[in-house]
């Protein structure tokens, strides 16, 4: 998906954005258990992250001078170098560094079309950032 948002942002004149990775074939179907595991293997991975997820009131992408390190900060994650970005399904999953998913985040992600879930390698916790702007948090 990260694919098609660089070429959205090159058409409109943007430069220079950032590395990604995209994962493909056994990587997706891993990253599939592993977060099915991290909910409790229930029904549909995504809607249930959205019923059992704690959303964070105080912060998010429709909320003034936003930065995605603050969600870390607010829900005491460890700040991590690269995140997996899911695009709502385990088709599409890019990996892009922290730093430069906070540095492009509005380019990455649109309100009202995009909800993303981040996770990192350890698998213990993911966020859910609507296509609303909640925020929601889930943890082992």
């Amino acid at each position: 998906m990260l694919k098609e948002k660089k070429s959205y942002y090159t058409d409109s004149g943007g430069v220079g954005f950032p590395e990604f990775n995209t994962l493909v074939g056994d990587d997706l179907v891993s990253h599939e258990e592993k977060i099915r595991r991290l909910i409790g293997g229930r029904g549909n991975v995504f809607e249930q992250i959205e019923t059992i997820g704690v959303k964070i009131e105080e912060i998010g992408p429709l909320c003034g001078d936003f930065k995605v390190s603050d969600i870390f900060v607010s829900c005491s994650l460890s700040l991590c170098s690269d995140v997996f970005l899911n695009w709502g399904n385990f088709e599409a999953v890019d990996v892009i560094s922290l730093e430069s998913l906070s540095m492009f985040f509005y380019d990455i992600w649109f309100p009202c079309a995009d909800d993303i879930y981040l996770y990192d390698e350890s698998f213990s916790w993911i966020l859910n950032i609507t296509h609303y702007g909640a925020v929601l948090v889930l943890r082992n």
